[in-house]
């Protein structure tokens, strides 16, 4: 019975690593995405499109981290 029970742990192991790397693929093809809807804006200022903002892609632009004090 010990035997099923590690199997049935490393297939649920197998599975949570098989979402996690679809879910992830699929994060960054939307980023990607975005970021060449993104780039298109920039490069086009001229052309007005509301549903693109003119600003740069999140993905070009440095973290900020704020630190708090204890």
């Amino acid at each position: 019975m010990d035997e099923m029970s590690q199997l049935a742990s490393a297939m649920v192991t197998l599975i949570f690593a098989a979402g996690m790397l679809v879910a992830g693929q699929l994060y960054m093809e939307r980023r990607s995405a975005q970021a060449a809807v993104q780039l298109v804006a920039l490069q086009n200022p001229n052309q007005e499109n509301p549903t693109v903002s003119a600003k740069a892609p999140r993905a070009f632009q440095p973290p900020q981290f704020r630190h708090r004090r204890q």
